[in-house]
């Protein structure tokens, strides 16, 4: 599998992999209150009768949407969940983070370097990148706009799709 290199700053970790000194993948994660694959007791707070979906709050005071609820959960209950998804923040509206009930012991999220490793990738962690391709990269990904020999590629994130 390829070679990341990983970059863990304050508020920001970046990864990249490299092809020839250029950069062919790059992947950015802002830690923040809730994130994939953490586990954590949660408290219900809203559930329609009946149905296995409904509400939890996290200790943080964060709050995510849950599926898989047993039959007899009732608010208030105390359980163990694993996060599945983070928030989205989209335009004009906030997305909540996804969880379902876990019997995992509780642990914290695993770090961008971790989840490369499980996916088969050598991930090592660096002080710096080489070069300086990063900025460009940024600032093609902030424009939406990415120039290439005999072409331009223009996207348009919306709510339901990415355009391109």
């Amino acid at each position: 599998m390829a070679d990341w290199l990983v970059e863990e700053g304050i508020g920001e970790h970046r990864a990249v992999r490299l092809e020839g000194g250029e950069i062919v993948e790059a992947r950015v994660e802002w830690p923040g209150p809730l994130a994939a694959g953490e586990v954590a007791d949660v408290v219900l707070v809203a559930r329609t009768a009946g149905s296995t979906r409904g509400t939890v709050r996290f200790s943080g005071g964060e709050e995510a949407l849950i599926d898989g609820l047993a039959r007899d959960a009732a608010e208030g209950a105390r359980l163990r969940a694993e996060v599945t998804r983070a928030a989205i923040a989209e335009k004009g509206r906030f997305k909540r983070a996804h969880a379902r009930p876990s019997g995992r012991a509780a642990a914290p999220a695993p770090s961008l370097a971790q989840r490369l490793a499980a996916e088969g990738h050598t991930a090592r962690i660096v002080r710096q990148f080489p070069g300086s391709e990063w900025e460009e990269l940024l600032a093609e990904a902030w424009d939406g706009t990415v120039a290439f020999t005999g072409g331009t590629l223009t996207l348009s994130p919306t709510p339901a799709m990415t355009l391109i």
